[in-house]
């Protein structure tokens, strides 16, 4: 935690801007007496000749005069507390001077940096992460390693959530963030070297997950973005760049289906739940609510089995145009089906047998 020696002794900067061995000699003193009057409850003995430490080197003065001529970066190396990307933004004048504070620095940015780091990217918030690391001469290289493998993990384990992911748990409610443009310039903000096969492996994740749902109408209008972005991925390989140009082309609505005969499948989809399925599902319902009163078996032969008949010929004509997902699904409807047909041939037998003794 840092340590204001402004608010501590009640002094202003310009009086730490020009303090001489004589004054902090005094501010010592001021120091032990304060605490032997129990005035300073947050500090204790180490600390605060730490502090006076700090303030005999003059490179150690100008970093704290760089910390306190910044309020909200002040507050976060205190308390942690970061609540708008302006916490990393600095005045004109210590542009060229940042990377010299790094070192002081950097036992107050590895105890608060990190975990801030992990809070925000969990709960999907990267635009100050963005401005700290545009200003990243503020941190060691160590502690700029430890940022950058965090996004390179967390980016690892959104690519295989991507992958995993298929139109039936929606990727835009397990995903929301690859809609989010603060992802790609995040991304972007970590160097080729470390994100070059990352950004490669999440372009792709998107293509190879749109080619599995590119049929699912429903789903695309709220990912189409997450494409287009891909083309704001920053990367110095013209081939690779190209490629994500491509990519993100499938953001657009004329790119919704790749084949006439996705499309074809898309509508049989629609046409067969909405005016066959459905009305034959009510149709059912309906008669097994008047079997509580006809007898069970003959309501089977001669109304259900006929309707599971007309089902069943309707998943032969899905197995036949839709594509790969669509047939695995009309495969298992089929044996069903078929289970089904079975069961009911059974049943009719045995009653057809028992109306003969």
């Amino acid at each position: 935690m840092y340590i204001s020696p402004i608010d501590l002794l009640n002094i202003s900067i310009e009086e730490l801007e020009f303090i001489d061995d004589k004054k902090i000699i005094r501010l010592e003193k001021h120091l032990k007496v304060l605490m032997l009057q129990n005035q300073i409850e947050h500090y204790n003995l180490e600390e605060t000749q730490h502090l006076i430490q700090q303030l005999k080197d003059p490179f150690k003065r100008k970093a704290i005069i760089f910390i306190e001529e910044h309020p909200l970066f002040k507050q976060f190396i205190t308390n942690g507390v970061a609540n708008k990307p302006s916490v990393f933004n600095f005045k004109e004048k210590y542009k060229h001077l940042i990377n010299t504070f790094s070192s002081f620095l950097a036992p107050y940015l590895n105890t608060y940096f990190i975990p801030f780091l992990k809070g925000d990217y969990q709960n999907k918030k990267y635009d100050i992460i963005i401005e700290a690391l545009h200003n990243k001469d503020i941190f060691t290289s160590d502690l700029l390693f430890k940022v950058y493998q965090y996004i390179e993990q967390q980016t690892q384990l959104l690519i295989e959530t991507i992958e995993d992911t298929s139109n039936k748990f929606k990727l835009y409610k397990k995903c929301p963030q690859v809609t989010n443009k603060s992802l790609i310039i995040l991304l972007n903000s970590v160097p080729d070297g470390i994100a070059k096969d990352l950004k490669v492996n999440y372009a792709n994740s998107l293509a190879n997950y749109y080619i599995r749902t590119r049929i699912n109408f429903f789903e695309y209008p709220k990912i189409k973005y997450a494409y287009q972005l891909v083309s704001k991925i920053e990367i110095d390989d013209k081939e690779l760049k190209n490629q994500f140009n491509n990519i993100s082309k499938l953001g657009n609505w004329n790119h919704a289906f790749l084949t006439p005969r996705s499309f074809i499948a898309f509508l049989f989809q629609i046409i067969f739940t909405i005016l066959i399925l459905l009305p034959l599902k009510i149709i059912l319902l309906l008669i097994t609510i008047i079997g509580l009163v006809l007898n069970p078996v003959v309501l089977k032969v001669f109304f259900i089995l006929p309707l599971d008949i007309l089902i069943f010929a309707l998943n032969i004509i899905k197995l036949i145009i839709s594509d790969k997902k669509g047939k695995k699904e009309a495969k298992d409807h089929l044996r069903k089906d078929i289970k089904s047909i079975r069961l009911f041939y059974k049943k009719a037998l045995k009653y057809i047998k028992n109306l003969l003794k």
